[in-house]
């Protein structure tokens, strides 16, 4: 996979766990990302229904009695949170990372975040997982922890949210990970 690849991955993670922030102002474009048509009308529609409808919407979705909790551990029924929390927290302190206290490792952003952290490392060659392989790292965090919860999460907000935005960031980040997993798969089977 050519280091453009590991980049082009790297600025679309970034992209989406931006829009899983708290909107403090209306999103734009991340660094490197050029042509993706979708991500453009997402943001020309989050201009068009304004920043406080944007912020008002994502504190009924995710904050106060949210309609789709953001957080892995509330969809993860089958596991304790303290284990969902631990496992995470593991796989980010084996790449070298630490979560401050005010950040919640299991938010969907958190995790987005990671997968742009691991794609951007390895593009870079940096980090402590050259042994492990990067791709082989990235396909087990989001088989063990994104897919598992991800697909439910994104539904939910297809079927609450009650702004375009929403249900289009849940259309677009569902798609490319998915299919950014299935590529992944084929570059590490065997791995």
């Amino acid at each position: 996979m050519p280091v453009t690849d590991f980049l082009s991955r790297s600025a679309i993670y970034r992209q989406l766990y931006l829009l899983f922030h708290y909107p403090e102002e209306l999103p734009a474009p991340a660094p490197g990302i050029k042509g993706w048509a979708p991500l453009f009308s997402l943001i020309e529609g989050a201009a068009k229904a304004g920043l406080e409808a944007l912020q008002v919407e994502y504190v009924r979705l995710f904050e106060y009695r949210p309609k789709c909790s953001p957080l892995e551990s509330a969809w993860r029924k089958e596991v304790r949170r303290e284990a969902v929390l631990s496992d995470i927290l593991d796989l980010y302190r084996r790449a070298g990372l630490h979560c401050s206290p005010s950040m919640i490792p299991d938010h969907v952003a958190v995790e987005l975040e990671f997968m742009h952290f691991l794609a951007f490392s390895r593009a870079d060659r940096v980090g402590k997982l050259e042994e492990e392989g990067f791709l082989s790292y990235q396909r087990r965090f989001a088989e063990d922890h994104l897919l598992l919860w991800l697909p439910a999460f994104c539904r939910c907000l297809k079927d609450e949210s009650r702004l375009d935005f929403f249900r289009e960031a849940a259309s677009l980040t569902i798609d490319f990970v998915k299919g950014d997993i299935a590529r992944l798969r084929g570059f590490t089977e065997g791995v």
